[in-house]
């Protein structure tokens, strides 16, 4: 009787794969980018750069992207917004900012896809995904959403979103500390745009 339970939790295990059937897609880290922007509060200019990805896939089931995840590489933070300033970018490596000595990486994690036409453009050539993610930053993890277009040939994935950074530990003149000083005061807001090539 046992082996007779043993055998259909085998076959309903192997249906179950095959109607399931998950594709994985490796996404192509050298000619994917992530660049971020930040900004002053009360007086104009900022500061804008790149960050490279270390690793990530998406997941795919009956054709549909329905997970993924990637990892992004701290230690390769630069800033593009004109002459190179590695003072700026050891400033945002400390604890100040992203404290990447003891953080290294960041991770974000998509938790649901959902496909839709926000404009009801049905000739698109593009398909729309509003997606649900967890982005980890400083060892610290919160829910994001975020909308994303695909391409037609499935080999790209844009998106663009901001977030407010003090929920991830960084505080450095922040709004609500040294206000004082309010034109010093930087932006709580970080935008994040992500073109995602796939192999």
């Amino acid at each position: 009787m046992n082996k007779t339970i043993l055998i259909l939790c085998l076959i309903a295990g192997s249906f179950s794969i095959r109607v399931n059937a998950q594709e994985i897609t490796k996404i192509d880290i050298e000619n994917s980018t992530v660049n971020w922007a930040g900004s002053y509060s009360f007086s104009f200019g900022g500061h804008e750069g790149t960050v490279k990805i270390k690793a990530g896939l998406l997941v795919a089931t009956k054709g549909k992207i329905t997970g993924g995840s990637f990892v992004i590489d701290m230690n390769t933070i630069v800033n593009t917004d004109g002459d190179y300033s590695q003072d700026l970018v050891d400033h945002l490596k400390n604890e100040d900012f992203f404290d990447v000595k003891n953080h290294p990486t960041a991770q974000l994690v998509i938790t649901k896809v959902k496909y839709h036409d926000p404009n009801n453009t049905k000739w698109s050539d593009k398909t729309y995904v509003r997606i649900d993610a967890n982005l980890t930053i400083k060892g610290i993890t919160h829910p994001i959403q975020y909308e994303a277009e695909i391409n037609a040939e499935n080999t790209q994935m844009e998106s663009k979103f901001k977030i407010d950074r003090t929920l991830w530990g960084v505080t450095f003149k922040s709004k609500g500390i040294g206000t004082r000083l309010k034109n010093g005061i930087i932006s709580d807001a970080v935008e994040f745009r992500i073109v995602l090539k796939l192999n």
